[in-house]
């Protein structure tokens, strides 16, 4: 069988342990790991997701522990899209400090890339110390592919840390090493990364020749899926050269494709994108029509990410309209969503489009108090986001939370004074962060975190989903233990386990900030990072 060497590789390297004697039920559950693993390295996690899911019941029937949490971690991965981001990388960082991670070198590199996965479009600061931990494993075993997806994934890093230079160049070389691994789902991501690269800068025909590349790979096999972020891609590019009709008949053909799959994920990120579309060209009416199509579609796969996004994207349209209540509706819908799904971004971003809402609607003060709501949310984040690149991508992307506050106050509620303090907020919070003191090359952190960023990314949590009095309790209580995590100054460096992982394994160079995508891909079964 053609993917029959990564079943034996599965086996021979230590990812399924094949014990002394294996009964049937163990033997069923290890060929079950073997083709959703040939899936989940093709990147297609949504066809391997059910090989992990009944592989994981039966070794645990079996009393394999190891091969039970491979399994589970697995499953975790192909269930992204219907998980929060905050809670599932907070588990898997509670997994890398169970022994049996500790000691096994490649159950932790399974973990470790997989809440890779999840952490770069929710803390690319994370992510930085999980690749860079998974690097250090996968050189010590002499693992290839591995070696070069991790300097691929540290190069994107690099890119939305500001450093484009290096960057590019390390992405550009595991594209390279993709193709000589024949590595087909590595391909498809970093063709896509560089073409949303050349995209971000306005070259487009060039952006448009990476997508067709990536396009043309997916073809390549029929397991590897839709690599629906290039389809989007090529899609946006063409609609900035004029070429709308093009781009339509492109997300048409995504669309078509994704319903004779049943792939709901991709159907409503096709839909998503041709709404924008819509929207982009003046047609309003199809717009709201291919938006609420994508909310149905994403509550199929219950893809809190895709709600929150399509949803957020339909009250815009449905605002447009004049169409008050429904567009409050659409916003209310979205942001229950992102809270469930702990993103850091989408709760502000939903809280400001449900006060523009009620803002058109005349209701200023409730307005005002969710113009209020989330800029608290936002200057929590930004207090405890070290980098100061980070911040000022978080900062920059919402704009629209201040700048609406600041236009309510200074016109509706007519309060010069109440706009005036709102900017000067804007200004001190500038000079305070030049003045926070945080440590310099403080050294390498393992990917696991300390007890004291596990308390800050709890409240960080809890602050999303909390009400007012005690949002205010719970950003005093960050703070504070932010403060508490910046003075320490010297902390004590924590050696990862010398056992399976060697003595320099769990490295990496420094944190940076979560939600912190610039490029917001996710996972309607690859609909943020997977492609």
């Amino acid at each position: 069988m053609r993917y029959r060497w990564i079943q034996v590789w599965a086996v021979s390297t230590g990812f399924i342990l094949p014990g002394i004697s294996l009964n049937a039920q163990q033997s069923d559950a290890t060929r079950l790991i073997g083709e959703g693993d040939r899936l989940a390295w093709l990147k297609n996690w949504q066809a391997a997701e059910p090989y992990f899911a009944k592989a994981e019941p039966m070794f645990r029937e079996a009393g394999d522990r190891r091969n039970e949490l491979y399994a589970q971690i697995g499953r975790i991965r192909g269930e992204l899209q219907k998980r929060g981001l905050f809670e599932t990388s907070t588990f898997l960082d509670s997994l890398l400090d169970d022994p049996l991670l500790k000691n096994d070198a490649q159950l932790r590199l399974r973990c470790l890339t997989v809440k890779g996965d999840v952490d770069m479009d929710f803390d690319t600061d994370l992510a930085e110390r999980d690749w860079t931990e998974a690097l250090s494993i996968a050189k010590t075993l002499g693992d290839s592919p591995w070696i070069n997806r991790s300097n691929g994934e540290l190069g994107l890093i690099s890119f939305l840390h500001g450093d484009y230079s290096a960057g590019a160049l390390r992405v550009m070389g595991a594209l390279s090493q993709t193709q000589k691994l024949k590595d087909l789902g590595g391909q498809i991501r970093y063709l896509t990364l560089i073409g949303d690269g050349l995209l971000q800068i306005g070259r487009y025909d060039q952006a448009i020749a990476m997508f067709d590349q990536a396009i043309a790979v997916g073809r390549g096999d029929p397991d590897l899926g839709e690599p629906a972020m290039a389809y989007a891609g090529k899609a946006q590019a063409l609609g900035s050269l004029g070429k709308n009709s093009e781009a339509r008949e492109l997300l048409e053909s995504l669309l078509q494709t994704s319903r004779g799959k049943s792939a709901f994920g991709y159907e409503s990120q096709a839909l998503l994108e041709l709404g924008k579309l819509e929207e982009r060209m003046g047609q309003g009416p199809a717009a709201i029509d291919r938006l609420g199509q994508a909310v149905v579609e994403a509550k199929k796969v219950n893809g809190q990410n895709l709600i929150s996004e399509a949803d957020l994207e339909l009250s815009k349209a449905l605002l447009k309209e004049r169409r008050y209540s429904e567009a409050e509706i659409a916003a209310r819908e979205g942001l229950e969503a992102s809270r469930n799904n702990g993103d850091k971004l989408l709760v502000p971003r939903s809280l400001t489009q449900l006060a523009l809402v009620e803002e058109s609607k005349g209701q200023y003060r409730i307005a005002d108090g969710l113009f209020g709501e989330a800029s608290e949310i936002v200057e929590a984040m930004l207090a405890t986001t070290p980098n100061q690149y980070a911040k000022s991508s978080l900062a920059s992307s919402m704009d629209s939370v201040f700048l609406g506050r600041f236009e309510l106050a200074a016109t509706h509620l007519n309060d010069p004074s109440k706009a005036f303090m709102i900017i000067e907020g804007i200004r001190g919070r500038a000079i305070t962060d030049t003045l926070r003191f945080r440590p310099v090359n403080r050294g390498p952190e393992p990917a696991s975190l300390t007890r004291a960023e596990k308390e800050i990314s709890g409240l960080e949590l809890r602050i999303l989903k909390a009400g007012a009095v005690e949002r205010k309790r719970l950003i005093t209580d960050l703070l504070n233990s932010d403060k508490a995590l910046v003075a320490a100054p010297l902390r004590k460096k924590r050696q990862p386990p010398r056992n399976a992982l060697s003595p320099q394994a769990g490295r990496s160079p420094g944190r940076l900030y979560r939600s912190g995508r610039p490029p917001r891909r996710s996972s309607g079964s690859e609909c943020r990072t997977t492609r």
